[in-house]
């Protein structure tokens, strides 16, 4: 091991770009880190270290699970060729004085001493990574003022250690204590995550004489739901490629709905990022892992679509190369031209579908670029790095609007690698899943486009109550059917909606996210009505009435229930009562809805209760 090449011959050139996407690929959310890493590279490759000096002293502070050991393993790796080039110790382990001795003795002539003295005698280029180093007692902090002054260190055995070869990185969680939900916004209640603060805690927990010694000291920022998106993204293809995963035939897509319930799962503020791990493990590979060793999952070639459209994890297993099913009177698809809603509603896989999937793409794509999607989400990842943004209240709706187009982009990535794997089959035969599924990504994209366009809320409040003259009874009753109604619906766009508690007496309320879910939902709002001929001989009806009501969901900082319930409360005490009938639904020998909002007639009363009631 050793400085690589590109360090050493002065006629290569370091592409430090490039190295900061390798830093970039692997840690998430600290660029400040990894300028100062890039930097001290280029000081090495300019041989500009003072070479009675460790290459570098450095402290990364600040909440656990950021990032600040994984940058550690980055740069052994960058720098002398492998992460294996790291020497890490935990300095919790040296709290006493009595660990001093421990610490200076060489596990190579001892049975008792500490791996970084041996480590660093064997391999003089490595990264020495000193975690919660606030944690080791008075008497180490003075013994390393000499290391990282002189860059050396004697051991009780009186040999000297060199280390002027090394990076030295201390690690500490001070000011964890306060960064509190960065990524969902901050409580009025917490303290806001501050920088200032942390380095204020490492003044006065360390002397001015050991800080004088250190080239810099970079405080690591709590994750936000973007960069735990990505660390998300990042373990599940580690996951994928695990061994028992990886020898099958299989082929693995996440839609938006399992992301966000995974991350919903697994995001801390306090924690970071760890919890996700564990998260991907107990929801997605622990029952993956019962199927697979009870042998109940399809032999051969699969395409695994992951969801969790009712609050848990759901894999669908499509075999790419199943014969095409005759079409049953109950799935037979409407007349008329090809559209996005018809094909969700009643998929086919022919080539003409196909094709027409992909051209429904295309022009996604050009229409997210021509709104200029990218750059909106650019614009607002600036405005996050602005000073003072962390301590204005608009900062709630910027986080939001990354977050969704995060979601976006995502899920515009999926439908992609959908119309690949659908034109990979020939003429489209065995593949009304994959059709059904890119349909439905695709419908979605479109309204969320639209949603953008008009300024329509990403995330929406639904209640479902009684209308003032109709009956209690069976107004409760017609509202329990359509809240089963819309949760199905939920479940067949991706979407997610989290029941409250009753906002207002005898009522449904949900909290609805998923993309396009304000635009498609706005066309809700207003009377349900529920016809039922209780005697044919007399034309007589009976009327239940309910009013659907919709409203924007604010982003805030407390994403609790009984916080979501209160922003509910208040956001429907500011919406106007609906007056208009949006839909008559006729039960009974001859069904019937009537849609009064989106212009239809259709005796598939089952199909829209199943959801289906934005597709006609």
């Amino acid at each position: 091991m050793g400085l690589p090449l590109t360090l050493l011959d002065p006629t290569a050139p370091l592409d430090l770009e490039a190295a900061r996407d390798f830093f970039g690929s692997r840690v998430l959310g600290q660029p400040e880190a990894v300028e100062c890493l890039v930097e001290r590279m280029a000081l090495i490759k300019a041989g500009l270290t003072d070479s009675t000096r460790p290459l570098g002293v450095f402290l990364f502070v600040g909440p656990t699970g950021t990032g600040k050991t994984e940058i550690a393993k980055t740069l052994a790796a960058l720098l002398f060729g492998s992460p294996n080039s790291m020497i890490r110790r935990d300095m919790s382990e040296y709290q006493t004085p009595d660990s001093l001795e421990r610490l200076i003795s060489d596990t190579s002539v001892g049975t008792r001493g500490a791996p970084v003295v041996g480590s660093v005698r064997k391999d003089p280029f490595s990264v020495v990574l000193l975690d919660e180093f606030e944690k080791a007692a008075a008497p180490i902090w003075d013994l390393f003022l000499q290391v990282f002054d002189d860059g050396r260190l004697t051991d009780r055995h009186g040999r000297v250690v060199d280390f002027r070869r090394c990076v030295i990185i201390l690690t500490a969680n001070i000011g964890s204590a306060i960064a509190r939900g960065p990524g969902l916004g901050f409580s009025p209640s917490r303290e806001p995550f501050r920088p200032e603060a942390v380095e204020r805690g490492v003044r006065s927990a360390f002397r001015p004489e050991f800080l004088n010694r250190l080239d810099r000291m970079v405080v690591f920022r709590p994750f936000g739901r973007a960069q735990m998106r990505a660390l998300l993204e990042k373990e599940l293809a580690e996951a994928v490629r695990r061994r028992g995963l990886r020898r099958r035939p299989w082929a693995v897509e996440y839609d938006e709905s399992a992301l966000a319930f995974l991350i919903d799962r697994g995001f801390s503020p306090e924690l970071g990022a760890r919890p996700l791990k564990r998260a991907v493990e107990r929801y997605l590979l622990g029952p993956l892992a019962k199927a697979i060793v009870e042998q109940s999952v399809p032999e051969g070639e699969q395409f695994l679509f992951v969801t969790a459209p009712a609050g848990k994890i759901e894999v669908r297993f499509v075999d790419p190369d199943a014969d095409e099913p005759e079409p049953s009177p109950d799935t037979a698809e409407p007349s008329g031209a090809l559209d996005l809603r018809m094909l969700t509603f009643a998929p086919r896989a022919d080539a003409g579908a196909a094709a027409f999937l992909a051209d429904e793409l295309r022009r996604i794509e050009s229409q997210a670029e021509a709104q200029a999607v990218v750059e909106r989400k650019e614009a607002a990842l600036h405005a996050v790095s602005q000073p003072g943004f962390w301590d204005d209240d608009a900062r709630f709706a910027v986080l939001a609007d990354i977050e969704y187009l995060d979601r976006f982009e995502a899920a515009l990535r999926t439908a992609g690698k959908l119309t690949e794997r659908l034109q990979g089959r020939r003429n489209g035969r065995g593949a009304t899943d994959v059709v059904a599924l890119l349909a439905s990504r695709l419908y979605v994209l479109d309204r969320a486009l639209d949603g953008l366009e008009e300024g329509a809320p990403h995330d929406v409040f639904l209640r479902i109550r009684p209308a003032a003259d109709s009956d209690p009874d069976a107004a409760a009753e017609f509202g329990a059917t359509l809240a089963e109604m819309y949760l199905a619906w939920g479940r067949r766009r991706g979407m997610r909606l989290e029941r409250l508690e009753a906002v207002g007496p005898a009522a449904h309320v949900f909290a609805v996210t998923g993309l396009g879910a304000g635009r498609i939902l706005a066309l809700e709002a207003g009377l349900h009505v529920r016809e039922r001929e209780t005697d044919a001989a007399r034309h007589t009806v009976e009327r239940a009435a309910v009013a659907v009501e919709i409203a924007a969901w604010p982003p805030s900082a407390d994403p609790s229930p009984h916080a979501l319930e209160t922003r509910a409360a208040e956001a429907f005490a500011d919406a106007a009562l609906p007056t208009q009938v949006v839909r008559r639904y006729r039960v009974g020998p001859s069904p019937l809805v009537r849609d009064a909002v989106r212009g239809y007639r259709t005796g598939r009363l089952d199909r829209v209760f199943d959801g289906d009631f934005d597709l006609f």
